[in-house]
């Protein structure tokens, strides 16, 4: 089985400067444009199943770059819950002399602040890879985010191992293409159809 995570477009949070996470917000223009060129990469590609996240950027996404796909909304595809953080301005959060709340940004850990830590994101990234393993079929799609995208990057390949956001970017509609093959998941090629 072949797996296709596309992250969205970007959205109005993205061009915020504020935490998201969870936040329902939609694609900009540029989003829409972003969405289109991950469309033109995915082209002449045929997928036994389309997921989404059930936010609304993600649908967007797949509906602009698959025109006239429906997709299976899952809110297990969401971003990391970011608790009370969502809507915080990131530089008022980098600049604050509170440690605790520049750590839980860095590491994306926001269990204190009433959203979720990192293992949270990498259980529903497993939960959601195991769900393919168990039905799989030829080719698949998912509409995601990045948080999402690098936990399942994390799952798949490093066993819950993680990755430092830092080391490894996740540019708005970029395509990260896995293989599950005999019982093993492995990447084949991360953040194309940039151009």
């Amino acid at each position: 089985m072949k797996l296709y995570l596309v992250r969205h477009g970007q959205s109005e949070g993205n061009i915020s400067g504020c935490v998201n996470g969870q936040k329902d917000v939609p694609l900009t223009e540029q989003g829409y444009e972003e969405a289109r060129r991950a469309g033109q990469y995915l082209e002449g590609l045929t997928f036994d199943r389309i997921y989404s996240s059930d936010l609304i950027r993600t649908v967007q996404t797949a509906q602009t770059a698959i025109p006239g796909c429906e997709p299976i909304r899952l809110s297990l595809l969401r971003e990391l819950n970011t608790g009370d953080l969502t809507d915080r301005p990131l530089k008022e959060i980098r600049e604050s002399t509170d440690e605790t709340l520049r750590t839980a940004l860095r590491w994306q850990n926001y269990a204190i602040y009433g959203g979720e830590d990192w293992s949270m994101l990498q259980a529903r990234a497993g939960k959601f890879l195991k769900m393919l393993e168990e039905d799989p079929c030829e080719q698949v799609i998912a509409f995601a985010h990045a948080g999402f995208l690098r936990a399942t990057l994390e799952m798949a390949i490093l066993e819950g191992g993680r990755i430092d956001a830092r080391h490894i970017r996740c540019p708005n509609a970029s395509v990260m293409k896995l293989i599950y093959e005999e019982n093993t998941w492995r990447l084949l090629s991360w953040g194309a159809g940039i151009q």
